[in-house]
């Protein structure tokens, strides 16, 4: 602007606040201020723009730069959807005007990187001209979130800070952040059966995903939360610069294993991720039933009628919102009125946002572990994203439509936490209204963190409408300030583009068993098809997993067992059998043969808060206190021999578990004591099974420890330099687990340089 201008340009929240973060946009218009301090006279100007060259963008080296496109700003004489924006825009100030108020929104150019967003920051500078010569200017930016795997090398470095400093951890590297305090926590406990396998699911997770956002904008106001469009291959995303190499077991009918593996997302030195930690637990736990490099999401399935194994990827993006009634489902009862079906919702949770959950190993596929691993955001902002879409396409934003969400009157038969007007928790200052009656964590009552530019709730505490327009076209006060880069739900160009499709898109699971349920009796039937097995004979044929020197196996009870644990994650209907499920899984120890099989049921039965065997893994921690070479095992009664047997399962369950658990025995001076009683543990890593119980010790170990224990035992010896030689040398996964082991020791040291 020039020293004697009198004009100045400003951009303006919906509240009609100017604010410096407005300046951040998307598709929606937003308010945009031409202000005068001299308002005597008329006076005409003219808007136009350029784009700002400070610096060219990085990408990776498979993204097509001639589809990089020059972001262009339309303006506005309204917000109102299918308005016509101008790139250049006129205005005329008549005596005493001291301001006038337009809209500015992003050009959508279809086919362009980002469809013509902004790949990093500011790169679009609005100017005024008077009688041709800039009189004022100011810079703004096509926010939107985009896919992950396409972003700039500044992009995914500008991301993962805002993420590593509300995740910051301590001097004992422990997670200390309000990613560690509220939103890990807000999805393990309070919205287990709230947000999940309800109608809810959708509306819970956009604001879930929001708030968080905001949080990450509070860092840096160019950040949005990006997505993993887990439907085509997305290898930028598992990358040592991004989110993590992963390691990839494309083994057929691996077990699911509730959250835990002993594989590890794997980051370069400067990557911030290095050092995260949720809690006391250290690094990501992450093994991809894919190829992330090559694949779409998906995991090897098995078909126990034609003994044959595919890879089941998850559902196209096409087969889930180009069907209007895919979401929610309307049918005729007797007398011919229309109702909507809130349980058709949940078919979209199962396949493809369950799918893709359980398409990785690890902290992803569980819902009490899930939001450990960063790449959780991802996921669930694509799944928004396609509601996003199936919203703009359909044209179903009104808040007050039983289309757009079922539960719309009070009704006795449905619970008053579901119906449209319902306070969420955790920001409703209440305890869950389930059966948990979990309190809110960290901060996060009466506290979903506010915009200076957008949308706020009353008293900072959401419903369930005010996810329901989150683009303002029914209402441009509901508009929450995001958008993707491929929903522009006010550009006329966006709608014209999809094809009308309202063919039936819902796909099933394959026949092989391995399906969500939508009814009670449906999940008995596969617990009478489990006992049936238990009670077969237990002969050596019997696996849950194959090894790379068998094909056989009995791979109904495997996918049995997989199906189970998938339904444990998504299925409402469960939890309302949980007491048969354990039974049956207790019971489903008499047949396992192997430690991987004793493993994967050993879990569920831990988290369902099994007392006995909880009991014993204390029995068995002590035993490894006095001697690591001890056997690790759960005593069961065995109702067929009417006799007390035995099952061996990994050592490294017995300190994970304790330690998700938060016991006295998985503290700091036990892991101390644990490890210098047992100083040989170092010199048996070859063993993997001796590996993975270091690497869980360290992991729930606070940097002090792992500092002594480095000093008092490692420091003379050359132990990380050769620690690295045997990773070089190593098979992938046990270099993987290396890796992991050397982190916690080099981070250590690096924290104590600095």
């Amino acid at each position: 602007m020039s020293q004697n201008s009198n004009i100045t340009l400003s951009f303006v929240g919906i509240d009609g606040n100017e604010s410096a973060n407005a300046a951040y946009i998307t598709w929606t218009p937003v308010r945009f201020r031409i202000s005068r301090s001299d308002s005597t006279g008329k006076e005409k100007l003219i808007l136009n723009q350029e784009p700002i060259k400070d610096s060219v963008p990085e990408f990776p080296e498979d993204i097509d730069l001639s589809k990089l496109g020059i972001p262009t700003v339309l303006f506005y004489t309204e917000s109102t959807p299918k308005s016509t924006g101008k790139e250049s825009y006129q205005i005329t100030f008549l005596e005493g005007e001291s301001h006038k108020d337009i809209f500015v929104g992003g050009k959508f150019q279809e086919g362009k990187l980002f469809n013509g967003a902004s790949p990093e920051d500011f790169d679009i500078k609005i100017k005024a001209l008077k009688e041709g010569a800039e009189i004022s200017s100011v810079k703004t930016m096509i926010r939107v979130r985009k896919n992950a795997n396409l972003l700039s090398k500044k992009a995914k470095r500008a991301y993962l800070h805002a993420l590593s400093t509300i995740n910051e951890t301590d001097l004992e590297g422990r997670g200390i952040g309000i990613y560690s305090t509220d939103f890990f926590k807000m999805h393990v406990k309070g919205s287990k059966s709230i947000a999940h396998g309800t109608e809810v699911f959708l509306p819970w997770h956009r604001l879930y995903i929001l708030d968080l956002e905001r949080q990450l904008q509070n860092v840096d106001p160019a950040v949005s939360l990006h997505y993993w469009k887990f439907d085509e291959p997305a290898p930028n995303i598992f990358k040592a610069d991004f989110l993590g190499e992963s390691i990839i077991d494309r083994a057929e009918n691996p077990i699911m294993t509730d959250g835990i593996s002993t594989n590890f997302a794997r980051f370069n030195k400067d990557n911030p991720l290095r050092h995260w930690a949720i809690d006391r637990e250290k690094l990501i736990r992450r093994m991809s039933w894919f190829d992330n490099q090559k694949e779409q999401a998906g995991f090897n399935d098995y078909d126990p009628n034609t003994g044959e194994s595919s890879f089941d990827a998850v559902q196209k993006e096409k087969d889930t919102y180009h069907n209007k009634e895919y979401l929610f489902k309307q049918s005729k009862d007797e007398s011919g009125n229309v109702k909507t079906d809130p349980k058709s919702f949940t078919t979209l949770e199962g396949n493809p946002h369950g799918y893709t959950h359980v398409s990785n190993n690890g902290f992803i596929n569980y819902v009490p572990t899930a939001p450990k691993d960063p790449i959780f955001f991802f996921l669930h902002s694509n799944v928004e994203r396609m509601w996003g879409k199936w919203q703009t396409i359909h044209h179903l934003f009104d808040p007050s439509s039983e289309t757009n969400y079922p539960n719309q009157e009070e009704d006795p038969a449905v619970p008053a936490w579901k119906n449209v007007n319902a306070r969420l928790w955790p920001w409703n200052g209440k305890v869950t209204p389930n059966d948990y009656h979990y309190e809110a964590p960290g901060t996060r009552t009466n506290n979903f963190t506010t915009s200076t530019c957008f949308k706020n709730f009353e008293d900072n505490s959401p419903i369930i409408k005010d996810a329901l327009d989150p683009f303002g076209v029914i209402d441009y006060g509901n508009y929450l300030g995001f958008e993707y880069d491929d929903t522009a739900a006010f550009s006329d160009q966006y709608y014209a583009k999809f094809e009308k499709n309202t063919e039936r898109m819902m796909q099933n699971f394959k026949k092989s068993g391995l399906e969500i349920f939508q009814k009670e009796e449906d999940v008995e039937s596969l617990l009478d098809v489990m006992e049936q097995l238990v009670n077969r004979n237990s002969g050596t044929e019997r696996r849950l997993m194959k090894s790379n020197s068998e094909s056989d196996g009995n791979s109904e009870l495997r996918t049995a067992l997989n199906t189970l644990t998938l339904n444990k994650i998504f299925s409402s209907d469960v939890p309302k059998l949980s007491a048969r499920i354990n039974n049956t899984l207790e019971k489903l120890l008499t047949v396992a043969e192997h430690k991987e099989e004793t493993d994967a049921i050993l879990i569920p039965l831990v988290y369902a808060d099994n007392r006995d065997i909880i009991h014993q893994l204390e029995l068995n921690f002590r035993a490894l206190q006095k001697d690591i070479t001890s056997e690790v095992s759960v005593r069961y009664y065995d109702s067929r021999t009417e006799k007390y047997e035995t099952k061996v399962f990994s050592k490294y369950l017995v300190i994970y578990l304790l330690a998700l658990y938060d016991y006295e025995f998985i503290q700091d001076e036990k892991i101390y004591e644990l490890v210098m009683k047992n100083k040989t543990l170092f010199e048996r890593i070859e063993d993997e099974d001796y590996l993975d119980l270091l690497i869980a010790l360290l992991c729930f170990a606070s940097n002090e420890t792992i500092y002594r224990i480095y000093t008092e035992l490692l420091k003379h010896n050359d132990f990380l330099h050769e620690l690295k030689l045997k990773a070089d040398s190593a098979n992938e996964k046990t270099s993987n687990k290396l890796w992991a082991l050397h982190t916690l020791f080099s981070n250590t040291l690096s924290n104590h340089k600095n």
